[in-house]
């Protein structure tokens, strides 16, 4: 990790961010290049639709597609939705984000 290529440093607003606060975090999610990834890797929508269907805030693709992640607000609801995408054909590795940037520097 390199937080000199973020422009993100402690104190920045990033750190402040606050989701629970934001009324619809999908309108917060885009990547350019999923209009082009999502014609070859048709699965690319199908996970979306099922984390969206699980209970996610927020889905995307991550990078050139690579990946798609999902945001959910509750963990109960996060957990579920690991249990049942792991028993499907993709690999799904459960995370919690960095809510104080700080954390990094210690």
């Amino acid at each position: 990790l390199n937080l000199k290529l973020t422009n993100i440093y402690p104190g920045s607003t990033f750190n402040k961010l606050n989701l629970s606060k934001i009324n619809n975090i999908q309108d917060y999610l885009h990547n350019d290049l999923e209009e082009v990834v999502k014609e070859r890797l048709p699965d690319i929508l199908e996970i979306k639709k099922k984390l969206i269907s699980l209970g996610s805030k927020g889905v995307a693709m991550s990078g050139s597609g690579s990946s798609v992640y999902g945001i959910f607000e509750e963990y109960d609801l996060c957990l579920k939705a690991y249990e049942i995408i792991k028993k499907e054909r993709w690999k799904i590795i459960l995370t919690e984000t960095i809510t104080d940037l700080r954390e990094l520097y210690h």
